[in-house]
């Protein structure tokens, strides 16, 4: 057995000790024997735990621990409930989700939505390490190459996502949006959410050995600001796109037009003086459409909305058959 699995069965196991010890306790309070014991279990578990993290950093193993707690501002009756184990699933998956994507997005550029290749997954997914004792959390694991290119986008990774997670302004949002895209927002968008829909806080640590190299602490109130920020920002792309096509629909009182391209679908949209008295048309005819593309994206779904505007039109005169 590894040194390092040896030290995980060994921090289960006194973990498991701990939670008998405090359920005897809470029978008897008074007890000084339950309490000695306690105490002496509390101490070897502290012990293990720091060789745990000299022998993952020996190991080029990252550390991240994940604590998730009923926020304070509950009542009483809901901070006192376990959380669900839906609740305690789909955060820490949605977690795992959202580092990957951001992750993706710093590798490989910009990306409208995740693909999870194989790299990727390799690169950023983590292993179970062990339980706390006495609270609803988990210490995770994560290969880091330390002197290698992907050692410094992990480090990049999560800086940025606890960035990010800590009180961001539409700026900020809009920034991340700009450089690496939709998707690794929408990804931290779905995990914040995870925690609001059970009522959960978040307590998360980055270790690399003794040092605590970056940490997350944030209450309910502070986990909604963040998916509301982002479910309110979005981004819009123009392009300008030269088609031909047929020209099958234009309503100069409501101004607005349906157009065929050649070998694509009809789009519509709006115009302001493509078509007036003096750019005349004929339905239907061939033209020459020189349309503005609007998308907005926004970063909370995998909505997008596109509008078109038609600028101006040039007829496309059919040649004439040689007899």
């Amino acid at each position: 057995m590894s040194e390092i699995l040896e030290l995980q069965h060994k921090l289960l196991d006194t973990s498991a000790t701990i939670s008998q010890l405090e359920r005897a306790l809470l029978a008897e309070p008074e007890s000084p024997v339950l309490r000695l014991n306690l105490d002496s279990v509390v101490n070897r578990f502290n012990h293990l735990e720091s060789e745990f993290h000299v022998l993952a950093d020996r190991q080029a193993l990252d550390v991240c621990t994940y604590r998730l707690f009923a926020s304070a501002e509950l009542p009483n009756l809901e901070r006192d409930r376990t959380p669900s184990l839906r609740g305690i699933s789909t955060a820490l998956l949605d977690f795992q989700l959202a580092f990957s994507a951001m992750f993706d997005a710093l590798k490989n550029g910009r990306r409208l939505r995740s693909r999870m290749t194989p790299d990727v997954l390799q690169a950023t997914s983590f292993v179970f390490g062990y339980a706390f004792p006495g609270s609803v959390g988990v210490v995770l694991m994560l290969e880091h190459e330390r002197l290698l290119l992907d050692g410094d986008m992990l480090d990049d990774a999560i800086m940025t996502f606890f960035s990010l997670a800590q009180a961001p302004t539409d700026e900020d949002i809009r920034a991340i949006g700009h450089k690496l895209g939709p998707a690794p927002l929408r990804a931290i968008f779905k995990w914040a959410q995870a925690h609001v829909e059970d009522s959960l806080g978040a307590d998360i640590s980055w270790r690399r050995g003794t040092t605590v190299a970056a940490s997350l602490f944030l209450q309910l109130q502070e986990l909604e600001r963040l998916s509301s920020a982002i479910a309110a920002t979005s981004e819009d792309e123009r392009e300008t796109i030269d088609w031909a096509g047929r020209l099958t629909g234009a309503d100069v009182k409501t101004r607005r037009f349906r157009f065929e391209p050649d070998g694509g679908e009809a789009v519509h949209g709006s115009f302001v003086d493509a078509i007036n008295e003096a750019h005349v048309v004929t339905l239907p005819s061939r033209y020459l459409a020189h349309l503005e593309k609007s998308t907005r994206i926004h970063y909370s779904s995998e909505e997008e909305q596109v509008t078109w505007k038609l600028l101006s039109l040039d007829k496309i005169y059919l040649k004439a058959k040689m007899s």
